[in-house]
């Protein structure tokens, strides 16, 4: 976390999910000063503001802002008109503008970095080391030789 928020006074963050609260738990302690961020949501089941809410509660130091539902774009929002140019299909696309307009928010307010959880789930994740060479099947079975 200090290679990211190092040189900066201000960092802002995402906080609602799992990942993006163990995001600002660790920002936390980076001794800066952090802006979290939560969407309320249009379901009524969400919780990401009430989890939010108590995150900032325990942390103490964090300055909160709550997006109102009806200011965030909705999933799908303007995807037929996006022209960014990216190098591989993301999940950001479906919701660019809804993750976009609370980068922006924050930009307004200061923040040179904003922090998410978003795809942090997969950076734990051990890969699959590749064989050396590949599995022989049988021609008439199917079945993988061993190796």
């Amino acid at each position: 976390m200090a290679a990211r928020t190092g040189g900066h006074d201000l960092i802002s963050a995402d906080l609602g999910g799992v990942d993006s609260t163990a995001v600002v738990c660790t920002a936390v302690r980076a001794e800066v000063k952090l802006v979290a961020y939560t969407a309320a949501v249009h379901d009524v089941l969400g919780d990401d503001v009430t989890c939010a809410r108590r995150t900032v509660e325990a942390l103490g130091g964090v300055e909160h802002h709550v997006v109102p539902a009806q200011l965030v774009p909705l999933t799908f929002d303007g995807v037929d008109t996006l022209d960014d140019i990216l190098d591989t299909p993301s999940l950001y696309t479906v919701n660019r503008h809804r993750r976009m307009y609370i980068v922006e928010q924050a930009a307004r307010h200061g923040s040179p970095l904003h922090l998410s959880g978003m795809g942090s789930s997969r950076t734990g994740r051990r890969r699959r080391r590749p064989r050396r060479r590949p599995r022989r099947a049988s021609p008439t079975s199917g079945r993988r030789r061993p190796s």
